[in-house]
Parts: structure tokens; C-alpha cells; sequence
């Protein structure tokens, strides 16, 4: 398979030498995934229960739906707002301990979000290794997740979004791959009900099907087919994505009103001033609650020094130039498939970051937690450009990356985790 980029600048090895970038990236792999398990692990059982500021109103509804059999009412949880299928599912989960007091309840469930965590970093590998053509970009790509405190703090407490990352990072998986060859109506149809079920588990999965748009519109593949066929393929796309999705949201609406859609600040009339009146803030926070999970924890870290901000903040500059430098890079790419995903990977993070903005106009949020989201096309933006520079020495530099990450982990367990006693109530 061809690169984007010439084999003497953008890869590890020679094209040649496919078999060993195959056999390093999945020996790589065969330690980094049971790495980010164990730290996940080890987070989910240092993390005092209910740390997390939304875990309580999860818990309620998880609770409700094994107990009762149905869904909460807005009164009990505001979570009731949210599509039950990561509640289902958890519900499920955590029948073994519902006997058990809430706090080892609380700490069973988290165990899903490790698991629901670790099959993510093993789809953004499958989506370097197998979408992009590159098992090496693939393993750096895990690697760009899985060292990330935020992201490994995420997959370690009770939330939906760990069931939403995970089945948006598969569904992107799937359109890549179903889809190499061009589209049809049953690919078109398929792709649709995978998106709608990304949206039953949470709303902002909205994003996917902006993804989907990009990507099988303009398809490579379909250039030379007729502009009606690729329409009702579209069109199908939006029809059973809508049924499937809609089948929450409006009977949702019908009982919640604005509430279903989860806008925590719509009774504000927006304020566009907010957005540059607050865009070094906007854009201070985001670069820092990519990696430090301070933004839905309970007042954690505390005291969180200086350098370790600049670090992470240092990082997020170093992302954009990247993505700067990978987006003239790639535009200018000669195979067409790769290169397409790419750009479609760009159109998806710069339609995010409109959508932070709308946000921002309604009242100052910046929880980049919602990125995660695309985390495997913010990983690709991430590691291409990184690969592209260094050539050869990319698998060392993925080694070297990974190890550092990990070494921050115990830094972040042993230290600031370790600092924060038990919270002042049970639920």
C-alpha cells in the first residue's frame, strides 16, 4: 500500500522491510496495552470514590435501570438527560456487586470504563496500522493516547464518555476501512446505523456524522461516479442515522424539552463577545484539559505545579505546530485514500473546535475532555507529522515517547493521587 508520504522520508523502515515495522508495531503493542490496563487500573483503585463530579448522577441512573427497570426522571439524576445505553450496559456490568455498599460499586463500575479505555487505544492503533496503511504510525498514535493522564483518568471513572469515545473510535474504524473501495447504498446504510448508535450512547457524537460527510463525499473513489448516485447514498446515510438516533432525542424532547440535548446553558441567551472576549482563556484551558483531567474532577490537582503546566502546556503548542506543518504536508500527499482521511481527519478537529466556540458564546467552557471524542484523528494529526520528520527513527522515538509518558503516570499516581483523601459524603 502507498504512503502519503515517499518511502526515504515518512517511514521506519523500507518498503522492503514491511514485515519488520509489522513486527515492531506489534511488539510495541503487546507491552503498551498492558501498560495503560494496569495504570488504568491503578488510577480507578487510588481515585476515592465519587472524585469524579458527575460519577453520583451516573451511579443514580445506572442504579434506577437495575433496580427499577427504567429510566430515571430528570428530578432524580440531570444525567436522565442522557441516552441509556451506556447505563444499560453498566447495569449489567455491575450485577455481580449490587449488593455491595456503593463505594465498591462505584469502584466495579469504574473497571468497565478501564476496559471500554483499553479497547480504544487498541482501535486507534487498528486505524494507523490499517486505515492509513502505517503499523508503526499506528502504534504511535496509541502511544499519543495512552500516555496522556487526562485521557487514562477518563477511562478510569464512572461516565458515558468512555462508552461514547469507544464506539465513536470504532465507527470511525469502520467507515475507513468499509468504505476503502468507494461507496454503495448498503455501505452508505450500514455506516448510517453505526453512526445513530454512537449518538444513543451520548449526543456529542454528533461529530461523527460531520466525519462521514467528509469523508464519503468526497471519497477518491467516487470522483468518477455520478453526483445523483453519491446524493442518495448521502441521503440514506442521513435517513437511518436520523431513525436510529431520534428514537431517544425525540421522545427525550417530548418529555424534557431543550433538556435532552444536554446544553447545560440554554437558558443563557449567547453572547458571540464571549467568544473573543475569552479566547486566551478558551485557548489556555483547552491546551491544558487535553492532559491535566482538572476540568471534572473534584478540585483536582490541587496546587499543580508551575513546570508541569508549562509542560503540558508546551505539548499542546508543539500539537499545533504539527498540525500546522502535517496539514501542507499532506495536502500536498500524492496517494489519494490516505491523504483523504487525513484531511478528513483535519475537517473533523477544525469542525470541533467551531463547535467549542458556539459553545464559548453561550457561557466560557472549555472542557477538552470532548475531544476525546476524535481521539484518533487528533492522534493521527498528532503522530504524521512527527513521522514525516524523523523517518527512521520514529519507532524509537514512539519508544522513547511512550516510556517518558508512562514514567509522568507515576508521577501522577504516586504523587498527586496519593494526595487526595476520601470525599465527604457516600451516595
Amino acid at each position: 500500500m502507498d504512503n502519503d508520504i515517499p518511502a526515504s522520508e515518512g517511514t521506519d523502515f523500507s518498503r522492503n522491510d514491511g514485515m519488520s515495522e509489522d513486527r515492531f508495531a506489534r511488539g510495541f503493542m503487546r507491552i503498551l496495552i498492558p501498560a495503560f490496563l494496569a495504570v488504568a487500573v491503578l488510577y480507578s483503585l487510588m481515585m476515592p470514590a465519587w472524585l469524579n463530579s458527575d460519577e453520583p448522577f451516573h451511579y443514580k441512573y445506572i442504579k434506577v435501570i437495575q433496580t427499577e427497570l427504567r429510566i430515571p426522571s430528570h428530578e432524580e439524576t440531570y444525567q436522565a438527560a442522557h441516552p441509556p445505553l451506556y447505563y444499560a450496559a453498566a447495569a449489567v456490568w455491575g450485577l455481580p456487586f449490587r449488593s455491595a455498599h456503593s463505594d465498591a460499586q462505584n469502584h466495579w463500575l469504574r473497571l468497565m470504563s478501564v476496559v471500554f479505555g483499553t479497547l480504544t487505544v487498541f482501535i486507534i492503533f487498528r486505524t494507523g496500522r490499517d486505515a492509513l496503511g502505517s503499523p508503526v504510525l499506528g502504534a504511535g498514535m496509541a502511544a499519543f493516547a495512552a500516555a496522556n493522564p487526562a485521557f487514562v483518568v477518563m477511562n478510569s471513572v464512572v461516565n458515558n464518555d468512555t462508552a461514547a469515545i469507544l464506539a465513536c473510535s470504532a465507527t470511525i474504524y469502520f467507515i475507513l476501512m468499509i468504505n476503502r473501495n468507494g461507496g454503495s447504498i448498503w455501505r452508505a446504510a450500514a455506516c448510517g446505523a453505526a453512526s445513530g448508535l454512537c449518538c444513543l450512547v451520548k449526543i456529542n457524537a454528533n461529530l461523527i456524522p460531520v466525519f462521514f460527510l467528509f469523508f464519503y463525499a468526497l471519497h477518491p473513489a467516487n470522483r468518477a461516479r455520478k453526483v445523483s448516485a453519491i446524493c442518495l447514498e448521502t441521503a440514506v446515510y442521513l435517513l437511518v442515522f436520523a431513525a436510529l438516533a431520534s428514537s431517544w432525542f425525540v421522545a427525550g424532547y417530548l418529555n424534557l424539552g431543550d433538556r435532552v440535548f444536554f446544553n447545560p446553558v440554554n437558558e443563557t441567551s449567547p453572547n458571540y463577545l464571549h467568544i473573543p472576549g475569552n479566547l486566551l482563556w478558551f485557548v489556555k484551558s483547552h491546551a491544558l484539559n487535553f492532559w491535566i483531567p482538572q476540568d471534572y474532577l473534584r478540585g483536582y490537582p490541587q496546587n499543580l505545579p508551575f513546570m508541569m503546566k508549562l509542560l503540558y502546556f508546551s505539548l499542546s503548542a508543539i500539537f499545533v505546530a504539527l498540525a500546522v506543518f502535517g496539514l501542507a504536508r499532506t495536502a500536498r500527499g500524492k496517494n489519494g485514500l490516505e491523504r483523504h482521511a487525513m484531511l478528513s481527519f483535519y475537517a473533523c478537529a477544525a469542525v470541533y473546535i467551531a463547535q467549542m466556540a458556539v459553545y464559548n458564546a453561550q457561557m466560557p467552557v472549555a472542557q477538552a475532555r470532548y475531544a476525546y471524542i476524535i481521539i484518533a484523528p487528533i492522534a493521527a494529526v498528532a503522530a504524521a507529522p512527527v513521522k514525516s520528520i524523523l523517518g527512521d527513527r520514529f519507532g524509537a522515538f514512539v519508544v522513547g515517547g511512550a516510556a517518558v509518558g508512562f514514567a509522568l503516570h507515576l508521577v501522577w499516581s504516586l504523587v498527586y493521587l496519593r494526595a487526595i483523601g476520601p470525599m465527604p459524603f457516600s451516595v
